[in-house]
């Protein structure tokens, strides 16, 4: 976000507060203030559409820029699709609630035990010094050549190849598609 790669209408809000506290405002490091939601209300978020499905790995929040305004804690939400969401859980199996800033100007910065796979991705703030303001930054990993599985053949001695997969945790919701090679009749089967 910072960097300008994501455009500004991919970066939207429940609400904003008035253009000049508009989504975009939201970049981490934004100079000129900040996104802030119109009221100071739990449900208010700040939502980044990240183009293409990318494996999450963090995130980075900031308060306002001119102004001793932040969000304290929050949670993230995130969707293949931008209609169905999931709330981020911590190892533990519950709604992750993320420590936030406790000033202006420090960056946050809240690394995710498990990765997800997102389009999209929304910071829900929970508590807030004075207004529901943020900048923030979304951590992805660059794009991956390599496989999202491990394949492990369940007895050696089997001839028909059974084969067990087992998805990498940071791979989840990964649709794969598995393909058995019949040696004896040369025939590929799904």
């Amino acid at each position: 976000m910072e960097s300008g790669a994501i455009p500004d209408d991919r970066i939207t809000a429940s609400s904003f507060y008035e253009i000049a506290f508009a989504p975009y405002r939201g970049r981490l490091n934004e100079a000129s203030g900040s996104w802030a939601a119109q009221a100071s209300t739990i449900g208010e978020w700040l939502q980044v559409d990240i183009e293409r499905m990318k494996r999450v790995t963090g995130t980075v929040i900031q308060g306002r820029h001119n102004s001793d305004q932040w969000v304290a804690s929050y949670k993230v939400q995130y969707s293949a699709d931008g209609i169905n969401w999931s709330t981020y859980a911590g190892s533990e199996g519950s709604e992750k609630v993320f420590p936030g800033n406790t000033d202006r100007s420090t960056p946050v910065t809240n690394l995710l035990d498990n990765p997800v796979e997102a389009r999209y991705v929304r910071f829900y703030p929970q508590s807030w010094y004075n207004w529901i303001t943020m900048r923030a930054e979304i951590l992805v990993c660059r794009e991956s050549n390599g496989p999202c599985y491990e394949m492990k053949l369940l007895d050696p001695r089997n001839e028909d190849g059974v084969y067990t997969i087992y998805p990498f945790s940071a791979c989840q919701n990964v649709p794969i598609s598995v393909y058995c090679h019949n040696m004896a009749s040369g025939n590929p089967e799904e």
